[in-house]
């Protein structure tokens, strides 16, 4: 991933964030869905990524706050999980994948966790070098700059999703605390959707003092023993393949001790 994008964005957002109106959303019915859906657009509405999302793909867009509100009243709801290994384990099983070029690892990452979802095989390409080209090609974000973008690998991600499935999300980290990032990293992998990390290689011990923006996948988490296995997409063999390491210093790649405010977990 390059570390610099080719243009800036500047957006301002409209009066009204988005209109749902093009959208059913009747059959939802909570009580408390309008306030929900005001939380996320305030979460939502001055963040980078999603001014990028917006930019490109306004309805798109306008679908994600849905999704969005929806899985967070999901959330609250229920504490039913659809894969468990322990009461502090989760996984998700997929083969690793090499980023065929120096600036894929997010389209790597992002067809590890698609193949941890069973969808890989609808993926085009008959090679994982060809499917990360698929993805890449795959929204217009592509023409904007060389590496992968968070909203465009979580548009990318949710296109082979059925509308109805769980949904990837993109949550900046500069100040996520551990707790949160142990339970967005269990959750989303007991539903199946290994998560990704928009990281810095600072911090990470097995790079020593090579300091990378790079994108990691997360395959599975012990709460126990605080520690997760990331899936390394490099296409340097000393830094490629599976990684067990503590979780604050996963979660230091993509918080503000990574360097920069501006990076996200990607999951459920």
């Amino acid at each position: 991933m390059k570390k610099t994008f080719k243009k800036v964005i500047a957006l301002v957002m409209a009066t009204a964030l988005v209109a749902t109106s093009a959208f059913s959303i009747s059959s939802i019915g909570e009580d408390n869905w309008d306030e929900v859906y005001a939380e996320v657009v305030a979460y939502y509405e001055e963040d980078p990524q999603f001014l990028l999302m917006q930019e490109f793909s306004p309805d798109g867009a306008a679908q994600y706050l849905i999704d969005e509100t929806q899985k967070r009243i999901d959330i609250s709801q229920t504490s039913k999980r659809t894969r468990a290994t322990t009461s502090t384990t989760a996984y998700v099983t997929f083969s690793n994948v090499q980023q065929s070029t120096t600036w894929y690892c997010g389209y790597a990452s992002a067809l590890m966790a698609i193949d941890g979802m069973g969808y890989k095989a609808n993926v085009a390409g008959t090679t994982n070098a060809a499917k990360q080209t698929t993805l890449r090609n795959l929204n217009p974000w592509s023409d904007y700059g060389d590496g992968a973008f968070v909203s465009e690998l979580v548009a990318d991600l949710n296109y082979y999703i059925p509308s109805s499935g769980k949904q990837y999300g993109f949550y900046a980290a500069a100040t996520m605390s551990i707790n949160t990032f142990k339970s967005k990293v269990y959750t989303s992998l007991q539903y199946n959707r290994a998560p990704i990390l928009h990281a810095s290689t600072t911090n990470l011990p097995y790079y020593g003092d090579v300091t990378l923006d790079h994108y990691i996948a997360i395959s599975s988490i012990d709460q126990q023993y605080s520690t997760v296995v990331l899936r390394d997409p490099h296409y340097n063999g000393a830094y490629f393949g599976n990684h067990t390491v503590n979780v604050p210093d996963a979660l230091s790649t993509i918080s503000s001790e990574s360097g920069s405010n501006g990076r996200y977990l990607i999951c459920y």
